[in-house]
């Protein structure tokens, strides 16, 4: 299972606009039959990220975390 969920937030006067939102990831592996070696696995992991951009002139500026 993966999940993401985020907003935008309005532009804002020395940032521009941008994002933030958690990203989530489970999964359950196992391999079966008489040659599988790998033991089962699961895994669960949450991130939280943040992106913005500016426009300045020609130029686009974007930052992010984590990064």
């Amino acid at each position: 299972m993966e999940s993401r969920l985020w907003a935008e937030h309005a532009v804002l006067a020395l940032v521009g606009k941008g994002v933030a939102g958690l990203h989530y990831n489970y999964l359950d592996f196992s391999a079966i039959g008489d040659e599988a070696f790998t033991p089962p696995t699961k895994t669960n992991s949450l991130a939280v990220f943040l992106m913005e951009e500016r426009k300045v002139d020609a130029l686009l500026w974007q930052t992010g975390w984590p990064g």
